[in-house]
């Protein structure tokens, strides 16, 4: 069965089409809208309250997180220094005692040399005198 061309024609026919086709596209286009632009424009105009506090309080973890990580690095730069203190304190009582008994130790061998030099000095003169006692009993030898 064809449809006569008039029928096809007529404005009311035209008419009914037309809104049949806006009504398809409005159909189409309020599924897209809900989906997209009206969740879109809640959030801009803030009647969106739940998204909007769902990213405020996003945003408030990620500060209480960046501040939580600086503060963490203060202590770690804190203990840190401490550490590098109580090293340097530690470093230089130990060269201080490190010092001391290096001059005790120098101490000690200068007076070590000191009384090996004065036993040299004596065995020294005991054998100049042995040698001139030697000499002398030599020498008085030869001339008898």
């Amino acid at each position: 069965m064809e449809i006569p061309l008039e029928a096809t024609t007529h404005p009311v026919a035209v008419a009914g089409f037309v809104v049949l086709v806006l009504l398809i596209i409005a159909a189409m286009g309020r599924r897209y809208a809900e989906a997209t632009l009206i969740p879109m424009w809640q959030w801009i105009t803030g009647r969106d309250s739940r998204a909007y506090a769902e990213v405020v309080a996003e945003l408030e973890l990620v500060q209480r997180q960046l501040e939580a990580s600086r503060q963490e690095r203060r202590d770690a730069d804190e203990r840190h220094s401490r550490e590098i203190a109580e090293l340097r304190e530690q470093h230089t009582r130990e060269i201080g005692e490190l010092r001391a008994q290096y001059e005790a130790d120098m101490s000690l061998l200068s007076q070590a040399l000191a009384d090996t030099q004065r036993h040299l000095v004596e065995v020294l003169a005991g054998v100049n005198a042995t040698r001139d006692a030697v000499e002398s009993a030599h020498g008085d030898g030869n001339n008898r």
